[in-house]
């Protein structure tokens, strides 16, 4: 399965967060297989989603590169 680790606003940044993981070698899935929602009106996100196991270390690396503020958290 896989863990929504953070969400952006914007597509391209979203697909930039994507990109780092890749580097480091996790495993997201592509934006247009994610989870994207809408809020009231027509503002979006777009979810960034990992396998299970690669949720906490994808964390600590979106962290390490100034992305905290995106990060989804595990309820």
């Amino acid at each position: 399965m896989f863990t929504q680790v953070c969400c952006h606003r914007i597509a391209a940044m979203a697909e930039m967060a994507r990109i780092v993981l890749e580097e480091h070698g996790l495993h997201p899935l592509p934006l247009n297989y994610s989870a994207n929602v809408s809020f009231k009106g027509n503002v979006q996100g777009y979810f960034l989603e990992v396998p299970d196991q690669e949720a906490d270390l994808a964390r600590t690396i979106l962290s390490k590169n100034n992305q905290e503020k995106y990060i989804v958290r595990a309820e």
